[in-house]
């Protein structure tokens, strides 16, 4: 047992010298699995997940008639990763000039020009929208980014509104919040990750308490699931050692074990290892702790 005596304090002191054994409990993880590989494997998916995702977003569009004639617009993006400005110039075909002999005023330079949303279907359960102009049968020009469809029904009223204002030679503002994206596809990888490293969470804790003389090795299958628990006394074992079992498929695996003084041996862990290395690493560790020698047990 290792005890931590406490020096005397000066004379004059309203303490009393004293000493006292200080007990620690001593435990000792050992993950099933390769910790490092699941987190190197965890970590690229998640990111993946976060690609997936889009998040809601605030859009403004400012659009204004031009001399060219055309109109000028402006669109502001707002998320929780930062702002984004874009600007876009829409040229406009001139209307033919009234006939002669015709007694109609001369039309407005953006009579032919409408605004209006393009819908995109990405997936059944989603569907993903942005503002364009077009000019008769002219190539259509985005004026937003593509995003998951707006949550907001007036917006497509809004939209309209906007058009008309611009034909009247007036500016116009469209504003709007688009919804969550990617959800469906994010989340089932997202499934199948949290799957992976569930299967792959089992732990095994090695408690020594000194002052009791106890082990206690609790051995958990699965993360967040109840662990099975034995307590062994410390004079009971013998040795700690690496034992080799036979493979599920072939060849043999190894894991860290008790061995006890009748015979017994207690495994530490439920799955075996492909190589001998962490094992034996593992029971170099648990026998300083428990300051019994390492073996091998077959």
């Amino acid at each position: 047992m290792r005890s931590l005596r406490l020096d005397a304090v000066p004379r004059g002191s309203p303490y009393r010298s004293r000493s006292r054994a200080v007990s620690i409990p001593r435990s000792l993880s050992f993950f099933h699995g390769r910790l490092l590989l699941l987190t190197a494997i965890a970590t690229p998916v998640f990111g993946l997940c976060l690609w997936f995702i889009t998040t809601p977003r605030a859009v403004s569009l400012d659009c204004e008639p031009t001399e060219a004639p055309g109109i000028r617009c402006q669109t502001r993006v707002e998320s929780i990763w930062g702002t984004d400005v874009d600007r876009v110039t829409v040229k406009v075909r001139r209307p033919r000039p009234p006939s002669t002999f015709s007694s109609l005023t001369a039309p407005s330079p953006l009579e032919n020009l409408e605004i209006e949303t393009d819908y995109t279907r990405r997936q059944r359960t989603e569907t993903h929208s942005r503002i364009i102009a077009r000019n008769e049968i002219g190539t259509p020009v985005p004026l937003t980014p593509l995003l998951p469809d707006s949550a907001d029904r007036k917006t497509a009223a809004e939209v309209v509104e906007l058009g008309a204002s611009l034909r009247r030679g007036e500016a116009g503002r469209v504003e709007y919040r688009t919804r969550w994206g990617g959800l469906v596809s994010s989340v089932g990888l997202a499934f199948l990750m949290a799957a992976f490293v569930w299967i792959r969470s089992g732990r095994t804790r090695v408690r020594v308490a000194p002052e009791s003389n106890r082990v206690e090795v609790e051995t958990r299958s699965f993360w967040l699931t109840k662990p099975s628990r034995r307590e062994l006394a410390r004079h009971d074992i013998a040795r700690v050692v690496v034992a080799k079992l036979p493979g599920y498929r072939r060849g043999h695996v190894y894991l860290p074990a008790l061995e006890l003084h009748d015979g017994e041996v207690v495994h530490l862990g439920e799955e075996g290892l492909g190589t001998p290395a962490r094992a034996e690493h593992f029971v170099k560790l648990l026998g300083e702790r428990l300051e019994l020698e390492n073996g091998n047990a077959s």
